[in-house]
């Protein structure tokens, strides 16, 4: 690349006070217009000087124009981009975007350039005081769209509609960057996730984790579509008995309407959503602990009977036959016994082949806080040379994932329970490790976990959950007061730049902002630091356990320090920028950026 590259102090921001309203994706009156040239023939060549002290007038902005080796992926983003502009409402007429020849730029042009130099998301941008450059590279859109918006972002904030001249280069510091949605237990109108979508690009996520199984719900319909017609699934069974929400004892007032559920045409709407975004999905279910739902609404269909396939075979839920496992509770499936055990396995294939139409290839399959002391666990797990329960639940993770991974998946689940000295059975080497919860000691640290090879995610609970509940005197678990759980280190301050040693907990060992390569929880004796080679990615959380404690226009929107937008700026800002609070510190990242708190496709 021919031009000079600079540093930029951050591309992320954040703001806090908005109004709360309906949002639904918005469709910009007339759209953007799109003209084709020839195809460009010729190299790509120098931009040539411009003054370094000069401005751009940001409403002389006319056209998107796209030069060198631009595919469809390029052209999609493109035209995904001039509607984010028009929708902003900072130009007179719809943007055109255009494909030609560098020598085609002219004044008002933004002028995307294919650069082989650049990774999948990095970005360079250079501001003259007639055009704009923009430098992506050619196999991938997602950094001409991040860039495309990163440009929008500096011009929504510009005090006198004008951007200084200069350059800017951009790569994200963490590879996968994740939005876990507990669409289990709460129902999510699948017009509020599209907006969220359009949401997470403009943010700078790139993924998008559907978590459709838990204790109280299960709300993916894939075995109906809109009109209510049964569509059976890849072993010709019909699971739409087991969707829906149960209730359960310890939070009847804030369940929602048990009945309510996605269909197989509100997924697809999703699905190809987020592809128009270039946000990748990732369906998740939790096995086989959280399962109440699935046990209660099968054992009641047994009441009568039932059969469904598995690769070839038929299995029988008898009558009175008690799914769960013994000691759970009733909330952790018994997979020592085949009908139980074939019935979740069904699911889950059922489920990802559904989603692996839509180019979906990674699956978390949870197995976190699994309770029970079933001894007939130990008995399954004889057949891999287990002893125990624990090497049971690892026996059934191993087949799950060998499910998964024969249909093209790579697997993940969570670091708190599978992993362990005293298993006789060894975890497939190949899992993934969500890391959510501190292990100062054993199989399940983070360092033991990284030292054994295993690829790890940041979803520390202290900073990257966000939770619809409440403790037993009343506090709002998204209280920074509230210590009932670790989540008073996630208001949108404390991750970006933590408390400063002043959350008023004694046990408090991370006063400072949330770094996505550093797995602890705040009460961890220890801060390990993942290399790049270990650090697969972060997350940011939703969970639903109240699902009717606050509703998806309110929390998206709402002014105070419950709102779930500000978070995900700041978890961004820092997936994107690890130290970003030590170059733009949380009063200029919360005060000067208070434009672009929304995407411009979202209404409210």
């Amino acid at each position: 690349m021919k031009h000079l590259k600079t540093i930029l102090c951050l591309l992320l921001c954040l703001a806090l006070l908005l109004a709360c309203a309906a949002c639904a994706v918005k469709t910009p009156g007339g759209g953007p217009t799109t003209a084709t040239t020839e195809p460009a023939t010729e190299g790509v060549t120098e931009i040539g000087p411009y003054d370094p002290n000069g401005r751009l007038t940001v409403s002389t902005l006319r056209r998107m124009l796209l030069v060198g080796a631009a595919g469809d992926t390029a052209r999609d983003a493109a035209a995904l981009a001039a509607e984010i502009y028009t929708a902003s409402g900072l130009f007179a007429t719809p943007l055109v975007t255009e494909t030609g020849r560098f020598s085609d730029k002219a004044a008002g042009d933004l002028v995307l350039i294919a650069d082989d130099s650049l990774d999948a998301e990095a970005f360079s941008t250079v501001v003259t005081d007639s055009i704009l450059y923009l430098y992506y590279a050619p196999d991938s859109g997602r950094g001409l769209l991040y860039g495309a918006q990163y440009l929008l972002q500096q011009m929504l904030q510009s005090a006198d509609g004008t951007l200084a001249c200069g350059e800017v280069n951009r790569q994200p510091e963490t590879k996968e960057r994740t939005m876990m949605l507990d669409c289990a237990r709460k129902q999510w109108s699948a017009a509020w996730v599209k907006n969220l979508i359009a949401q997470l690009s403009w943010m700078g996520f790139n993924t998008l984790e559907l978590h459709m199984t838990e204790e109280q719900g299960m709300r993916c319909n894939i075995w109906r579509d809109r009109a209510g017609s049964a569509v059976p699934d890849c072993n010709g069974n019909d699971f739409s008995f087991l969707c829906g929400c149960t209730a359960v004892s310890w939070n009847p007032d804030y369940a929602e309407d048990p009945d309510v559920c996605w269909t197989r045409d509100d997924l697809a709407e999703i699905l190809t959503c987020a592809q128009r975004f270039q946000i990748d999905v990732i369906p998740a279910m939790d096995l086989p602990c959280h399962c109440r739902n699935l046990i209660r609404r099968a054992e009641a269909a047994a009441a009568e009977g039932f059969s469904f396939r598995y690769q070839g075979e038929t299995y029988t839920v008898a009558a009175g036959e008690a799914l769960s496992a013994a000691g759970s509770g009733g909330n952790t499936l018994n997979i020592a016994a085949e009908s139980a055990r074939n019935l979740s396995f069904a699911v889950v294939e059922a489920y990802a082949d559904f989603f692996r139409d839509y180019g979906c290839d990674r699956f978390g399959i949870g197995a976190d806080e699994v309770t029970g002391s079933d001894a007939a666990w130990a008995d399954y797990a004889a057949a891999d040379g287990g002893n125990s329960a624990l090497d049971g639940c690892i026996r059934y993770v191993n087949a799950l994932c060998a499910l998964l991974k024969g249909m093209g998946y790579t697997v993940r689940a969570n670091n708190d329970y599978l992993f362990s000295d005293a298993a006789a059975i060894p975890v497939d080497p190949g899992l993934q490790v969500c890391y959510w919860q501190a292990a100062d000691r054993g199989a399940s640290s983070a360092q033991a976990l990284i030292d054994a090879g295993r690829q790890l995610f940041n979803c520390v609970g202290s900073y990257c959950y966000y939770v619809l509940r409440q403790s037993g005197s009343g506090v709002d678990a998204r209280d920074a007061a509230c210590d009932t759980w670790d989540f008073h280190h996630a208001t949108a301050q404390r991750i970006y730049a933590g408390c400063g040693g002043d959350c008023g907990f004694d046990d408090c060992r991370s006063p400072g902002g949330w770094h996505p390569a550093r797995l602890w929880d705040y009460n961890s004796q220890q801060q390990t630091t993942a290399a790049d080679d270990r650090l697969a990615g972060a997350y940011f959380c939703l969970w639903a356990d109240w699902a009717g404690l606050d509703t998806e226009e309110n929390l998206f929107f709402r002014q105070d320090d419950y709102g779930l937008t500000p978070r995900m700026w700041a978890s961004a800002a820092k997936m994107w920028d690890r130290d970003a609070d030590e170059t733009c510190p949380w009063e200029a990242f919360q005060a000067d950026l208070t434009h672009i708190l929304y995407s411009p496709l979202i209404e409210r």
